[in-house]
């Protein structure tokens, strides 16, 4: 008889059965390779969501009266195309990532060139402002064209589970 009261439900009339711990076969070594093939869409995820908020950031340097709330209220947005843009890679599926990477070097562009106008001008500037409004509108257009590619690529060719080992 089955005793419930243990922590894993245990049954010694069936010993010989899968779900007894003893006749479990052993996992699979993985290899450091398989590991980061595993986790490669995750790990470029996370990189490309620091690009994006390190974009908002210098975006919002740009002005010079701060709007603070602008990184807060957009961080979700730059997290959600950083995975995408992190996922279509380790996908194999960088022509569909393509004008989202063209926007965001744009993007990229116009804050280096803000970068350096802060450089040569002292004070309050019209074309700083100009610079950071661009930089910020190329960064969302670059996120919504990460998310529809993301979305354009599931719905063709889905995700799917890998086969079991066993």
């Amino acid at each position: 008889m089955t005793d419930f009261a243990v922590k894993a439900p245990f049954n010694p009339e069936k010993p010989n059965e899968l779900h007894a711990r003893a006749s479990l076969p052993a996992a699979p070594a993985r290899s450091t390779s398989d590991f980061a093939r595993h986790f490669l869409g995750l790990i470029l995820g996370i990189i490309g969501t620091c690009i994006f908020v390190a974009l908002a950031f210098q975006a919002r340097a740009g002005w010079d009266n701060h709007r603070e709330w602008v990184v807060a209220t957009t961080l979700p947005g730059g997290a959600i195309a950083g995975v995408c843009l992190g996922f279509l890679l380790a996908r194999g599926q960088v022509v569909a990532a393509l004008p989202g990477i063209a926007l965001l070097v744009v993007s990229a562009s116009f804050a280096a060139l803000n970068i350096w106008r802060g450089q040569v001008v002292d004070g309050p500037d019209v074309g700083r402002d100009i610079l950071t409004v661009t930089s910020g509108v190329f960064l969302v257009f670059a996120g919504l064209a990460f998310l529809i590619a993301e979305i354009r690529v599931e719905w063709k060719d889905p995700t799917r589970a890998p086969k079991p080992a066993i």
